[in-house]
Protein backbone atom coordinates (compact mmCIF):
# COMPACT_ATOMS: atom_id res chain seq x y z
CA UNK A 1 0.00 0.00 0.00
CA UNK A 2 3.28 2.49 0.61
CA UNK A 3 4.27 1.89 -3.05
CA UNK A 4 0.90 2.40 -4.22
CA UNK A 5 0.52 5.57 -2.68
CA UNK A 6 3.69 7.04 -3.45
CA UNK A 7 2.85 5.62 -7.52
CA UNK A 8 -0.21 7.95 -6.71
CA UNK A 9 1.73 10.47 -5.17
CA UNK A 10 4.32 11.13 -7.75
CA UNK A 11 1.46 11.38 -10.40
CA UNK A 12 0.19 14.21 -8.30
CA UNK A 13 3.80 16.04 -8.09
CA UNK A 14 4.29 15.60 -11.41
CA UNK A 15 0.94 17.09 -12.10
CA UNK A 16 1.84 20.14 -9.73
CA UNK A 17 5.27 20.46 -11.29
CA UNK A 18 4.31 21.06 -14.54
CA UNK A 19 4.68 24.42 -16.19
CA UNK A 20 6.41 25.84 -13.93
CA UNK A 21 4.16 25.54 -10.28
CA UNK A 22 5.87 24.91 -7.05
CA UNK A 23 5.73 21.50 -6.15
CA UNK A 24 6.25 21.72 -1.96
CA UNK A 25 3.70 21.96 0.53
CA UNK A 26 2.39 25.31 1.28
CA UNK A 27 4.18 28.57 2.08
CA UNK A 28 4.63 30.32 -0.90
CA UNK A 29 2.06 32.75 -2.63
CA UNK A 30 -0.45 32.02 -5.35
CA UNK A 31 0.79 33.43 -8.92
CA UNK A 32 -1.29 32.78 -11.64
CA UNK A 33 -2.87 29.41 -10.29
CA UNK A 34 0.68 28.15 -9.22
CA UNK A 35 1.77 28.40 -5.41
CA UNK A 36 5.33 29.75 -6.44
CA UNK A 37 9.04 28.93 -4.39
CA UNK A 38 9.19 28.97 -0.79
CA UNK A 39 7.62 25.01 -0.55
CA UNK A 40 8.58 22.61 1.24
CA UNK A 41 9.33 18.81 0.56
CA UNK A 42 6.48 18.39 -2.27
CA UNK A 43 7.00 14.11 -2.15
CA UNK A 44 6.19 13.10 0.95
CA UNK A 45 3.35 15.85 1.17
CA UNK A 46 1.69 14.14 -1.78
CA UNK A 47 2.62 10.61 -0.76
CA UNK A 48 1.24 11.61 2.66
CA UNK A 49 -2.32 12.86 1.05
CA UNK A 50 -2.84 10.12 -1.27
CA UNK A 51 -1.48 7.42 0.59
CA UNK A 52 -3.94 7.74 3.53
CA UNK A 53 -7.00 9.32 1.29
CA UNK A 54 -7.21 5.95 -0.74
CA UNK A 55 -7.74 4.57 3.01
CA UNK A 56 -10.64 6.45 4.20
CA UNK A 57 -8.18 8.29 6.53
CA UNK A 58 -8.01 12.06 6.96
CA UNK A 59 -4.61 14.43 6.23
CA UNK A 60 -3.64 16.46 8.86
CA UNK A 61 -1.48 20.30 7.96
CA UNK A 62 -0.03 21.53 10.94
CA UNK A 63 1.35 24.65 10.74
CA UNK A 64 4.49 25.93 13.17
CA UNK A 65 3.28 28.75 13.44
CA UNK A 66 0.00 28.00 15.30
CA UNK A 67 -3.36 26.59 13.52
CA UNK A 68 -4.38 23.08 11.93
CA UNK A 69 -6.33 20.73 9.61
CA UNK A 70 -7.44 18.06 8.57
CA UNK A 71 -9.31 16.85 5.29
CA UNK A 72 -10.97 13.90 5.00
CA UNK A 73 -11.71 12.95 1.37
CA UNK A 74 -11.82 9.36 1.33
CA UNK A 75 -11.18 7.57 -2.20
CA UNK A 76 -13.62 4.59 -2.16
CA UNK A 77 -12.23 2.15 -4.85
CA UNK A 78 -8.51 3.21 -3.07
CA UNK A 79 -9.99 1.44 -0.09
CA UNK A 80 -11.12 -1.36 -1.96
CA UNK A 81 -7.84 -1.64 -2.87
CA UNK A 82 -6.59 -1.76 0.63
CA UNK A 83 -9.06 -4.10 1.33
CA UNK A 84 -8.29 -6.52 -1.72
CA UNK A 85 -4.29 -5.81 -0.90
CA UNK A 86 -5.10 -7.55 2.44
CA UNK A 87 -6.88 -9.42 0.93
CA UNK A 88 -3.99 -11.27 -0.73
CA UNK A 89 -2.11 -11.29 2.31
CA UNK A 90 -4.18 -13.40 4.74
CA UNK A 91 -4.99 -15.99 1.86
CA UNK A 92 -0.75 -16.38 1.34
CA UNK A 93 -1.04 -16.37 5.67
CA UNK A 94 -3.48 -19.91 5.13
CA UNK A 95 -0.98 -21.26 2.19
CA UNK A 96 1.74 -21.05 4.24
CA UNK A 97 0.52 -22.35 7.90
CA UNK A 98 -2.70 -23.09 7.75
CA UNK A 99 -5.37 -22.60 10.33
CA UNK A 100 -6.27 -25.64 12.76
CA UNK A 101 -9.24 -24.13 14.24
CA UNK A 102 -12.46 -22.10 13.22
CA UNK A 103 -11.58 -19.72 15.71
CA UNK A 104 -7.47 -19.68 14.66
CA UNK A 105 -8.94 -17.92 11.33
CA UNK A 106 -10.57 -14.86 13.39
CA UNK A 107 -7.49 -14.77 15.58
CA UNK A 108 -5.35 -14.70 12.80
CA UNK A 109 -7.04 -11.76 11.23
CA UNK A 110 -6.81 -9.83 13.93
CA UNK A 111 -3.14 -10.10 14.37
CA UNK A 112 -3.05 -9.11 10.07
CA UNK A 113 -5.15 -5.87 11.11
CA UNK A 114 -3.24 -5.00 13.93
CA UNK A 115 0.31 -5.41 12.37
CA UNK A 116 -1.11 -3.63 9.23
CA UNK A 117 -2.05 -0.67 11.60
CA UNK A 118 0.89 -0.38 13.55
CA UNK A 119 3.04 -0.36 10.24
CA UNK A 120 1.13 2.47 9.11
CA UNK A 121 1.09 4.44 11.92
CA UNK A 122 5.07 3.77 12.07
CA UNK A 123 5.13 4.73 8.45
CA UNK A 124 3.19 7.80 8.98
CA UNK A 125 5.16 8.82 11.85
CA UNK A 126 8.18 8.31 9.64
CA UNK A 127 6.80 9.90 6.15
CA UNK A 128 5.76 12.97 7.72
CA UNK A 129 6.98 15.89 5.72
CA UNK A 130 8.10 18.71 8.33
CA UNK A 131 9.19 22.46 6.96
CA UNK A 132 9.60 25.89 8.56
CA UNK A 133 5.82 25.95 8.02
CA UNK A 134 3.91 22.96 7.58
CA UNK A 135 4.25 19.63 8.53
CA UNK A 136 1.74 16.77 6.99
CA UNK A 137 0.77 13.24 8.03
CA UNK A 138 -2.44 10.88 8.76
CA UNK A 139 -5.08 11.97 11.03
CA UNK A 140 -4.27 8.85 13.79
CA UNK A 141 -7.22 8.91 14.81
CA UNK A 142 -8.91 8.10 11.90
CA UNK A 143 -5.72 5.51 10.49
CA UNK A 144 -6.02 3.32 13.69
CA UNK A 145 -9.83 3.18 13.25
CA UNK A 146 -10.07 2.39 9.00
CA UNK A 147 -6.79 0.31 9.68
CA UNK A 148 -8.10 -1.90 11.85
CA UNK A 149 -11.57 -2.06 9.98
CA UNK A 150 -9.57 -2.95 6.45
CA UNK A 151 -7.07 -4.82 7.98
CA UNK A 152 -9.51 -7.38 9.90
CA UNK A 153 -12.48 -7.16 7.35
CA UNK A 154 -9.63 -8.23 3.98
CA UNK A 155 -7.75 -10.39 5.72
CA UNK A 156 -10.46 -12.23 7.07
CA UNK A 157 -12.12 -12.27 3.10
CA UNK A 158 -8.76 -13.62 1.87
CA UNK A 159 -8.71 -16.83 4.09
CA UNK A 160 -12.08 -17.22 3.94
CA UNK A 161 -11.90 -17.35 -0.11
CA UNK A 162 -8.56 -19.82 -0.08
CA UNK A 163 -10.10 -22.41 2.68
CA UNK A 164 -13.82 -22.07 1.28
CA UNK A 165 -13.80 -20.64 -1.77
CA UNK A 166 -15.84 -17.95 -1.05
CA UNK A 167 -15.33 -14.70 0.44
CA UNK A 168 -18.88 -15.11 2.62
CA UNK A 169 -19.46 -18.82 3.38
CA UNK A 170 -22.66 -20.22 2.78
CA UNK A 171 -22.65 -21.99 6.06
CA UNK A 172 -21.77 -18.75 8.43
CA UNK A 173 -24.40 -16.71 6.03
CA UNK A 174 -26.97 -19.35 6.92
CA UNK A 175 -26.20 -20.06 10.31
CA UNK A 176 -26.80 -15.51 10.86
CA UNK A 177 -30.22 -15.90 8.58
CA UNK A 178 -31.37 -18.75 11.51
CA UNK A 179 -30.41 -16.76 14.31
CA UNK A 180 -32.37 -13.82 12.73
CA UNK A 181 -35.39 -15.62 11.65
CA UNK A 182 -37.59 -13.22 9.43
CA UNK A 183 -35.63 -10.24 10.48
CA UNK A 184 -33.12 -11.86 7.89
CA UNK A 185 -35.53 -10.22 5.28
CA UNK A 186 -35.16 -6.99 6.55
CA UNK A 187 -31.38 -6.95 6.87
CA UNK A 188 -31.12 -8.46 3.33
CA UNK A 189 -33.92 -5.31 2.15
CA UNK A 190 -31.60 -2.84 3.88
CA UNK A 191 -27.96 -4.12 2.04
CA UNK A 192 -29.96 -4.47 -1.48
CA UNK A 193 -31.15 -0.88 -1.07
CA UNK A 194 -27.94 -0.01 -0.28
CA UNK A 195 -25.57 -1.36 -2.85
CA UNK A 196 -28.01 -0.64 -5.98
CA UNK A 197 -28.12 3.09 -4.41
CA UNK A 198 -24.12 3.25 -4.08
CA UNK A 199 -24.41 1.63 -7.65
CA UNK A 200 -26.86 3.99 -9.57
CA UNK A 201 -25.08 7.02 -7.47
CA UNK A 202 -22.04 6.18 -8.83
CA UNK A 203 -23.62 5.94 -12.47
CA UNK A 204 -25.20 9.53 -11.92
CA UNK A 205 -22.37 10.96 -10.40
CA UNK A 206 -20.37 9.84 -13.70
CA UNK A 207 -23.17 11.40 -15.94
CA UNK A 208 -22.74 14.35 -13.86
CA UNK A 209 -19.43 14.82 -14.30
CA UNK A 210 -19.51 14.24 -17.80
CA UNK A 211 -22.28 16.68 -18.07
CA UNK A 212 -20.71 19.53 -16.45
CA UNK A 213 -17.34 19.60 -16.73
CA UNK A 214 -16.50 22.79 -15.82
CA UNK A 215 -18.11 22.63 -12.10
CA UNK A 216 -15.94 19.09 -11.85
CA UNK A 217 -12.90 20.59 -12.60
CA UNK A 218 -14.06 23.65 -10.00
CA UNK A 219 -14.86 20.62 -7.78
CA UNK A 220 -11.23 18.81 -8.30
CA UNK A 221 -9.25 22.27 -8.39
CA UNK A 222 -10.39 22.71 -4.89
CA UNK A 223 -10.18 19.23 -3.78
CA UNK A 224 -6.32 19.31 -4.76
CA UNK A 225 -6.13 22.54 -2.61
CA UNK A 226 -7.49 21.15 0.33
CA UNK A 227 -5.42 17.70 -0.13
CA UNK A 228 -2.35 18.59 -1.37
CA UNK A 229 -1.92 22.86 -0.71
CA UNK A 230 -1.48 23.35 -4.14
CA UNK A 231 -4.35 23.41 -6.95
CA UNK A 232 -3.79 21.40 -10.29
CA UNK A 233 -1.92 23.10 -13.02
CA UNK A 234 -4.05 23.14 -16.68
CA UNK A 235 -1.81 20.48 -18.27
CA UNK A 236 -2.04 16.78 -19.36
CA UNK A 237 -0.28 15.35 -16.36
CA UNK A 238 -2.60 17.45 -14.37
CA UNK A 239 -5.65 15.92 -16.76
CA UNK A 240 -4.13 12.17 -16.05
CA UNK A 241 -4.03 12.99 -12.26
CA UNK A 242 -7.74 14.84 -11.75
CA UNK A 243 -9.05 11.40 -13.86
CA UNK A 244 -7.57 9.01 -11.08
CA UNK A 245 -8.66 11.16 -8.52
CA UNK A 246 -11.86 11.11 -9.50
CA UNK A 247 -12.35 7.09 -10.18
CA UNK A 248 -10.52 6.68 -6.83
CA UNK A 249 -13.44 8.81 -5.67
CA UNK A 250 -16.67 7.74 -7.41
CA UNK A 251 -18.14 5.67 -4.21
CA UNK A 252 -17.37 8.88 -2.23
CA UNK A 253 -19.48 10.53 -5.26
CA UNK A 254 -21.95 8.14 -5.05
CA UNK A 255 -22.79 9.38 -1.45
CA UNK A 256 -22.99 12.89 -2.37
CA UNK A 257 -25.26 12.42 -5.34
CA UNK A 258 -27.16 10.21 -2.77
CA UNK A 259 -27.80 12.87 -0.29
CA UNK A 260 -28.07 15.75 -3.36
CA UNK A 261 -31.12 13.10 -4.72
CA UNK A 262 -33.11 13.50 -1.69
CA UNK A 263 -33.82 17.09 -2.13
CA UNK A 264 -34.21 18.69 1.08
CA UNK A 265 -30.23 18.31 1.82
CA UNK A 266 -27.99 20.63 0.66
CA UNK A 267 -24.58 20.04 -0.78
CA UNK A 268 -21.86 22.86 0.63
CA UNK A 269 -18.61 22.80 -1.03
CA UNK A 270 -16.27 25.08 0.94
CA UNK A 271 -12.50 25.49 0.27
CA UNK A 272 -10.08 27.89 -0.13
CA UNK A 273 -12.03 29.68 -3.03
CA UNK A 274 -15.02 30.23 -1.76
CA UNK A 275 -17.99 28.52 -0.49
CA UNK A 276 -21.27 27.10 -2.59
CA UNK A 277 -24.16 25.37 -1.71
CA UNK A 278 -26.20 22.84 -4.08
CA UNK A 279 -29.02 21.29 -4.28
CA UNK A 280 -32.46 20.43 -5.86
CA UNK A 281 -34.23 23.43 -4.34
CA UNK A 282 -31.48 25.68 -4.21
CA UNK A 283 -30.24 27.94 -7.24
CA UNK A 284 -30.36 27.50 -10.88
CA UNK A 285 -30.28 23.95 -12.20
CA UNK A 286 -30.89 22.08 -15.78
CA UNK A 287 -34.56 20.45 -15.29
CA UNK A 288 -33.32 17.32 -16.16
CA UNK A 289 -31.27 17.33 -12.81
CA UNK A 290 -34.85 16.78 -11.38
CA UNK A 291 -34.23 13.02 -12.61
CA UNK A 292 -31.64 12.46 -9.66
CA UNK A 293 -35.25 12.07 -7.48
CA UNK A 294 -35.51 8.77 -9.30
CA UNK A 295 -32.20 7.14 -7.07
CA UNK A 296 -34.05 7.54 -3.90
CA UNK A 297 -37.03 6.52 -5.20
CA UNK A 298 -36.13 3.22 -7.11
CA UNK A 299 -34.14 2.54 -4.09
CA UNK A 300 -36.72 2.73 -1.38
CA UNK A 301 -39.48 0.70 -3.78
CA UNK A 302 -36.62 -1.88 -3.89
CA UNK A 303 -36.10 -1.93 -0.17
CA UNK A 304 -39.68 -2.30 0.51
CA UNK A 305 -40.37 -4.92 -2.08
CA UNK A 306 -37.45 -7.35 -0.79
CA UNK A 307 -38.54 -7.07 2.65
CA UNK A 308 -41.66 -7.80 2.42
CA UNK A 309 -41.35 -10.90 0.06
CA UNK A 310 -38.66 -12.53 2.54
CA UNK A 311 -40.95 -12.02 4.84
CA UNK A 312 -43.69 -13.41 3.10
CA UNK A 313 -46.24 -11.01 3.69
CA UNK A 314 -49.92 -12.19 3.18
CA UNK A 315 -51.90 -8.89 3.65
CA UNK A 316 -51.89 -5.81 2.39
CA UNK A 317 -51.21 -4.42 6.24
CA UNK A 318 -48.43 -6.95 6.33
CA UNK A 319 -46.70 -5.88 3.43
CA UNK A 320 -47.22 -2.27 4.03
CA UNK A 321 -45.64 -2.75 7.65
CA UNK A 322 -42.65 -4.80 6.24
CA UNK A 323 -42.13 -2.77 3.17
CA UNK A 324 -41.68 0.23 5.79
CA UNK A 325 -39.43 -1.34 8.34
CA UNK A 326 -37.23 -2.22 5.32
CA UNK A 327 -37.36 0.93 4.21
CA UNK A 328 -36.16 2.05 7.53
CA UNK A 329 -33.46 -0.39 8.26
CA UNK A 330 -32.11 0.98 4.48
CA UNK A 331 -32.14 4.73 6.02
CA UNK A 332 -30.18 3.56 8.65
CA UNK A 333 -27.74 1.51 6.67
CA UNK A 334 -27.65 4.44 4.23
CA UNK A 335 -26.78 6.71 6.35
CA UNK A 336 -24.35 4.97 7.69
CA UNK A 337 -22.66 4.46 4.29
CA UNK A 338 -22.74 7.99 3.41
CA UNK A 339 -21.45 9.34 7.12
CA UNK A 340 -18.24 6.34 5.94
CA UNK A 341 -17.74 7.71 2.54
CA UNK A 342 -18.79 11.56 2.95
CA UNK A 343 -15.81 13.17 2.13
CA UNK A 344 -16.28 15.46 5.47
CA UNK A 345 -13.55 17.92 6.46
CA UNK A 346 -13.03 19.71 9.97
CA UNK A 347 -10.86 22.58 10.44
CA UNK A 348 -9.45 23.90 13.97
CA UNK A 349 -10.84 27.34 14.91
CA UNK A 350 -8.04 29.33 13.40
CA UNK A 351 -7.15 27.20 10.42
CA UNK A 352 -4.09 27.56 8.63
CA UNK A 353 -4.77 31.23 8.69
CA UNK A 354 -1.32 31.98 10.12
CA UNK A 355 0.76 29.86 7.48
CA UNK A 356 1.00 32.24 4.27
CA UNK A 357 -1.72 31.55 2.00
CA UNK A 358 -3.08 29.10 4.37
CA UNK A 359 -6.91 28.43 4.25
CA UNK A 360 -9.15 30.06 6.83
CA UNK A 361 -11.32 27.63 9.41
CA UNK A 362 -14.59 29.30 8.20
CA UNK A 363 -17.47 27.75 6.89
CA UNK A 364 -15.38 24.50 5.86
CA UNK A 365 -17.24 21.49 4.55
CA UNK A 366 -17.07 19.33 1.86
CA UNK A 367 -19.72 17.03 1.28
CA UNK A 368 -23.24 17.09 2.27
CA UNK A 369 -25.19 18.19 5.58
CA UNK A 370 -25.49 14.76 7.72
CA UNK A 371 -28.28 16.11 9.74
CA UNK A 372 -30.73 16.49 6.80
CA UNK A 373 -29.76 13.33 5.01
CA UNK A 374 -30.58 11.78 7.90
CA UNK A 375 -34.02 13.14 7.92
CA UNK A 376 -35.10 13.18 4.21
CA UNK A 377 -33.16 9.52 4.53
CA UNK A 378 -35.77 8.36 7.39
CA UNK A 379 -38.99 9.73 5.11
CA UNK A 380 -37.85 8.73 2.42
CA UNK A 381 -37.39 5.23 3.47
CA UNK A 382 -40.17 4.72 5.42
CA UNK A 383 -43.19 6.07 2.52
CA UNK A 384 -40.95 4.08 -0.63
CA UNK A 385 -41.05 1.66 1.10
CA UNK A 386 -44.02 0.82 2.52
CA UNK A 387 -45.29 1.70 -1.00
CA UNK A 388 -42.52 -1.35 -2.38
CA UNK A 389 -44.33 -3.64 0.11
CA UNK A 390 -47.84 -2.81 -1.36
CA UNK A 391 -46.33 -3.06 -4.57
CA UNK A 392 -45.02 -6.36 -4.13
CA UNK A 393 -48.21 -7.80 -2.68
CA UNK A 394 -50.19 -6.39 -5.81
CA UNK A 395 -47.42 -7.58 -8.62
CA UNK A 396 -47.19 -11.60 -6.95
CA UNK A 397 -51.74 -11.35 -7.14
CA UNK A 398 -51.70 -10.27 -10.63
CA UNK A 399 -48.71 -12.52 -11.59
CA UNK A 400 -46.08 -10.10 -12.75
CA UNK A 401 -43.07 -10.72 -12.40
CA UNK A 402 -40.07 -7.94 -13.19
CA UNK A 403 -37.64 -9.35 -15.10
CA UNK A 404 -34.69 -8.20 -12.54
CA UNK A 405 -36.81 -9.21 -8.55
CA UNK A 406 -37.69 -12.79 -9.89
CA UNK A 407 -35.47 -14.12 -7.17
CA UNK A 408 -37.89 -12.60 -4.68
CA UNK A 409 -41.13 -14.01 -6.23
CA UNK A 410 -41.74 -15.81 -3.02
CA UNK A 411 -45.36 -17.14 -2.96
CA UNK A 412 -47.13 -16.64 0.31
CA UNK A 413 -48.02 -19.46 2.76
CA UNK A 414 -51.47 -20.61 2.40
CA UNK A 415 -54.00 -18.21 4.75
CA UNK A 416 -55.89 -20.07 6.89
CA UNK A 417 -59.88 -20.59 6.27
CA UNK A 418 -61.82 -17.97 8.11
CA UNK A 419 -63.61 -19.48 11.72
CA UNK A 420 -66.94 -18.07 12.39
CA UNK A 421 -68.07 -16.20 15.66
CA UNK A 422 -69.46 -17.70 18.77
CA UNK A 423 -72.09 -15.46 19.08
CA UNK A 424 -73.63 -14.62 15.89
CA UNK A 425 -72.11 -16.77 13.23
CA UNK A 426 -70.63 -14.39 10.86
CA UNK A 427 -67.70 -15.54 9.49
CA UNK A 428 -63.52 -14.39 10.68
CA UNK A 429 -60.47 -13.70 9.61
CA UNK A 430 -57.87 -16.33 10.57
CA UNK A 431 -56.09 -14.96 13.96
CA UNK A 432 -58.40 -12.12 14.46
CA UNK A 433 -59.47 -11.51 18.39
CA UNK A 434 -62.88 -9.95 18.19
CA UNK A 435 -65.55 -10.38 15.70
CA UNK A 436 -66.04 -7.22 13.23
CA UNK A 437 -69.69 -7.82 13.10
CA UNK A 438 -70.58 -8.35 17.16
CA UNK A 439 -67.28 -7.81 18.64
CA UNK A 440 -67.97 -10.53 20.58
CA UNK A 441 -64.30 -11.97 21.73
CA UNK A 442 -63.52 -14.90 19.13
CA UNK A 443 -61.34 -17.47 21.27
CA UNK A 444 -57.65 -17.82 19.31
CA UNK A 445 -57.39 -21.37 17.86
CA UNK A 446 -55.29 -23.71 19.74
CA UNK A 447 -51.55 -24.43 18.27
CA UNK A 448 -52.10 -28.58 17.61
Amino acid sequence: MALIGLGLGLLVRSAHGSQGCAVGALTGSLQGGCFQPGSTNGVLSDWNAMLWSIQGVGVAFTGGDGGGLVVRAPLGLGMLLTTLVLAVAGAASVRLVAPGRLRDIVLRAAVIALAYTAGMLLLGIGVTARGDHVSVGPDNGLLLLWGLLLGFTGSLAGMFQHLFGAALPRAPLAMAAARLGSWAGIVEAAIVGTVTAVVLGMLLGAVATATHPGDTGSALHAAFIDMTTRPLPSSPTGTIASVVYLVLGLPTLAAWVLAYSLVIPTVTLGTALGSTDHGLLAGDHDAWLWAAVALPAVVTLLAGYVAARRRRSTSVETAVLDGAIGGLAFAALAFLTVVLLDGGGTLSPSGLGAIPGGVAGTGFLLGPGLQYTLGALLLWGVVGGAIGGYLSLLLLVRGIRPPFLRRYDIEPPPVAAPTACPSCGVPVAAGARFCSACGAGVDAPSPG
